[in-house]
């Protein structure tokens, strides 16, 4: 099974036991996709370079701050939530999720996805 297959898969059950995920990928530092569920293959590109911009500004602060390494990060709007988790130095798992869905469920769902991907990328 290919790198990109392992990790589509697990985004898929991470899916199934979280009801709510929009979208969720594997991006690196660099803002390249990894691998996603639920983007389209245009959406790809420019949900990684917003996502590292995010990640790129987080980093900072929290370096400036003296809290770091992150342990997540994460953004509540009117019409979603976005969980972005460090998988490495390298790699963050970022999760779209609808307004209704159950934060408490999506981060523990998100939260043993990204333990999963550790041993993976």
């Amino acid at each position: 099974m290919s790198l990109q297959t392992e990790i589509v898969n697990k985004l898929h059950q991470m899916k199934a036991i979280a009801p709510g995920i929009k979208a969720s990928g594997v991006i690196t530092s660099d803002g390249l996709i990894v691998a996603s569920d639920g983007l389209e293959t245009d959406e790809e590109d420019l949900f990684a370079a917003r996502s590292v911009i995010v990640i790129s500004v987080a980093q900072q602060v929290s370096q400036e701050l003296g809290i770091e390494p992150i342990k997540h990060i994460s953004i509540k709007g009117d019409k979603g939530t976005v969980f972005m988790i460090p998988l490495s130095e390298r790699a963050f798992l970022v999760i779209l999720a609808d307004p209704q869905a159950k934060l408490g469920a999506l981060m523990l769902a998100a939260m043993k996805t990204a333990e999963e991907l550790r041993g993976v990328v």
